[in-house]
């Protein structure tokens, strides 16, 4: 299954996040058996993740192709801040940690 989305984050800061939910230390607990700046496969437990992203005008998309973790994936993508909000959204996100 593809699953996508966009988000205020860059690059760099959603493919962390995404080595932080699925990773080794993650919710999902799976292991990264690729990286890239913008590419990380994550294998475990019969399935995969692939997450791959790209720059957009306001910040980034990601996108999940998944065998076995649609429930972790679509998780995941539910704590990104979407895409836009300003100056303000972004400083509250960043003091949010």
């Amino acid at each position: 299954m593809r699953y996508s989305a966009e988000t205020r984050l860059t690059v760099h800061e959603v493919m962390q996040r995404a080595v932080d939910y699925f990773g080794p230390s993650g919710t999902a607990g799976l292991a990264v058996t690729e990286q890239s700046d913008y590419r990380i496969v994550f294998a475990g437990g019969g399935g995969y993740i692939i997450a791959e992203a790209r720059r957009m005008p306001s910040g980034s998309r990601i996108e999940l192709e998944v065998q076995e973790f649609d429930r972790e994936a679509q998780s995941f993508l539910g704590t990104l801040p979407g895409a836009g909000g300003g100056w303000l959204q972004n400083l509250l996100d960043r003091l949010r940690g």
